[in-house]
């Protein structure tokens, strides 16, 4: 009894290590963040009338409410903000700053099953639906400010995203683990990128888009009605998305890195 305690704890204490490191690694991977993939919405509801209110930090500030307005079914609405001075690093290891004023705002429909698969209880499937602004401006940082005039780029853009995803998760008394896959489909309705290395090159493009698969790890404490939440993955492009002529690049990969550390108010209203 006292090995297999041991064991658990080991094995939760290396899930939290996974999650940490790539959580530690959001701000080395950078595409100039042309694309802004929220974390995943992942409630799981198990019974008919649960609220569930979450806020977090993962691409910005966000908060995600939930409700199981069935014994199978539930709506979902989330909304996350995002602005400020933030710090980055280039895979090359450059240190550069980004200015962010970004948006999303997503809802959707939901369909939630106890089920018995391996170590799994609660299988979970989401769609919705999302609209995005991205404005940033960003630049290399160094001591000659001659590197701030020439190595900046200004970027303006919209896009809307439709998605699903598929989540199984492993609840315990003390807390959860969960897997999940989100596919998304994102349409730019307008992108406008000004760069002043390249001779003061603007880019203007209308209505290409992308298609995404992001496989995201999930672990939760529970305390009380409260679930304490890390969640860790990525953003795969399953496309390159071609520029149009004249551009300052030929093609542009969508890709970048998931992360959230966020905490969960449940609520039974069945109950009350």
């Amino acid at each position: 009894m006292n090995r297999l305690f041991v064991d658990r704890k080991n094995y939760q204490s290396r899930w939290l290590i996974v999650h940490f490191l790539l959580l530690s690694g959001f701000s080395l991977l950078a595409q100039k963040e042309y694309y802004t993939p929220k974390s995943l919405i992942m409630p799981f509801h198990d019974k008919e009338k649960q609220l569930h209110i979450s806020a977090g930090k993962g691409g910005g500030w966000d908060v995600n409410v939930s409700y199981a307005f069935s014994k199978h079914f539930s709506f979902f609405t989330a909304g996350t903000y995002d602005k400020g001075l933030k710090r980055r690093i280039t895979i090359l290891g450059d240190p550069f700053r980004i200015k962010k004023n970004d948006y999303a705002v997503r809802a959707g429909l939901g369909y939630f099953k106890k089920i018995d698969f391996g170590v799994f209880n609660i299988l979970e499937f989401m769609g919705g639906a999302g609209t995005y602004k991205v404005q940033n401006y960003w630049y290399f940082t160094d001591a000659n400010p001659y590197y701030e005039l020439m190595y900046r780029e200004y970027t303006n853009a919209r896009f809307t995203s439709l998605f699903a995803q598929m989540q199984m998760a492993v609840k315990g008394h003390a807390g959860e683990r969960a897997l999940a896959l989100r596919f998304s489909y994102s349409r730019y309705r307008s992108f406008a990128v000004f760069d002043a290395y390249y001779s003061n090159t603007q880019t203007k493009l209308q209505n290409f888009w992308t298609v995404n698969i992001d496989p995201v790890a999930s672990y939760s404490y529970y305390f009380k009605r409260f679930k304490l939440n890390v969640q860790s993955g990525v953003s795969i492009p399953l496309k390159k998305v071609r520029l149009e002529p004249p551009s300052i690049y030929e093609t542009v990969m969508l890709a970048t890195v998931l992360g959230r550390l966020g905490i969960q108010y449940n609520l039974d209203l069945k109950n009350k």
